[in-house]
């Protein structure tokens, strides 16, 4: 027996081969590693011949253009990686044969547009086109039930297909830097597995109402993007535990059905041009980290969750802030350019001859300020002291 027909593994890494040799003698082979074969351009049709081939690993072989016909004939390949190929622009048709195909890796990647034949991966979980020139999807990729995964980052896709909505075990959605995209369609409400949503750095405008139908939902960045408003149906997501909107063109109100978010965890708005928070906000017994950072046309905070232990307002300004005595957890915590009366920032439930909470860092207005990290914390309670009873201004140092 010929070792080429027991092997199983076969791992030609970093070889400075321009083609793949005859393959047809590895009739048991299981795994095919060409990872960063920089000179390979070529991959020979007897690969076809691989009937029981799981894995191939074709990434950072960045001269590669396409794969052979053949490859359709693999019909165990779980596993097919082309990472890095940076001038790969095709899938042959015969892709759509891979009845078993589970990861299909095409992240860095030349490829515009994927075959129609994709639609018949019925076992295919995870799909990664990121940082690719992809600028269509087709509407076949409706058919791939099976999806859980897709992650088309910082690629050149311009808009989603309508049958995306038919992917009803995705979980994880990653549109995070397509800079072309301007609207999201509305079946996108129907993936009712979708557990984190990335619209990051996109270009949409607004949410469509029906994202209030992502049941499951329970990451939702729209960070860096131009939508102005949250729509009113965020508030039925109930297990959504960490919603990012800094930078975004958010302003006016947020709606309060946000309220509604028993499981929110962590709530970032900082850099929009929001003006008030809703009462609603205090219903929100989990919240554990509030962002409001240059927030600057918020004039008031309403009464705020006990359960918080991260609370930024830095460079705020702030009329008024309401009584924080009720937060006893609170670990991080910072209010800068509160206004210009500190009696009205200083309601931490504090007096003079009583216990200090020693989780302030940091307190500024006008005429005073007070930032822990910078002294002694022994000094912390003559520091705060001072300022509660406003007996003269403290220039931080």
């Amino acid at each position: 027996m010929e070792v080429g027909d027991s092997l199983a593994v076969l791992d030609l890494s970093s070889c400075k081969i321009s083609r793949t040799p005859n393959l047809s003698k590895y009739t048991n082979l299981e795994r095919l590693i060409l990872e960063d074969c920089q000179k390979l351009e070529k991959i020979d049709g007897t690969i076809g011949n691989l009937k029981r081939l799981k894995h191939l690993n074709l990434n950072d072989c960045y001269r590669l253009q396409d794969l052979p016909e053949e490859i359709g004939y693999l019909k165990a390949l779980q596993e097919l990686f082309l990472r890095g190929c940076a001038y790969f622009s095709t899938l042959p048709a015969s892709i759509g044969d891979l009845q078993s195909l589970a990861i299909l890796e095409l992240s860095r990647v030349s490829i515009v547009r994927l075959p129609d034949t994709i639609g018949r991966l019925q076992k295919l979980e995870r799909l990664s086109l990121k940082y690719s020139n992809i600028k269509r999807l087709p509407e076949t990729l409706g058919d791939v039930q099976s999806l859980v995964e897709l992650d088309l980052t910082q690629s050149k896709l311009a808009q989603l297909p309508d049958s995306i909505g038919r992917l009803t075990k995705l979980e994880s959605l990653g549109l995070g830097g397509c800079l072309k995209i301007q609207k999201l369609p509305d079946s996108l409400g129907n993936l009712g597995s979708l557990s984190q949503l990335d619209i990051s750095f996109t270009g949409f405008l607004e949410l469509p109402d029906s994202i209030g139908n992502l049941k499951e939902l329970k990451m939702l960045d729209v960070s860096n993007c131009r939508e102005r408003k949250l729509p009113r149906s965020i508030g039925t997501m109930k297990k959504l535990e960490i919603s990012d909107a800094r930078n975004s063109d958010l302003q006016g109100e947020i709606p309060t059905e946000i309220g509604r978010l028993s499981r929110l965890r962590r709530l970032d708005l900082s850099s929009t041009s929001i003006c008030l928070l809703p009462w609603t906000i205090s219903q929100l017994s989990l919240l554990e980290a509030l962002w409001l950072v240059n927030c600057n046309k918020l004039e008031e905070l309403p009464r705020l969750p006990a359960s918080l232990t991260g609370l930024r307002c830095a460079s705020v300004i702030l009329k008024r802030i309401p009584d924080l005595s009720n937060i006893r957890n609170l670990t991080n915590v910072a209010i800068l350019n509160t206004g210009e009366d500190p009696t009205k920032i200083l309601g931490l439930g504090i007096t003079p001859g009583t216990d200090v909470i020693p989780w302030v860092d940091y307190v500024c207005t006008r005429n005073l300020a007070v930032w822990s990290p910078c002294w002694d914390p022994s000094m912390l309670e003559e520091c705060i002291m001072v300022c509660i009873q406003i007996l003269r201004p403290y220039r931080h140092i």
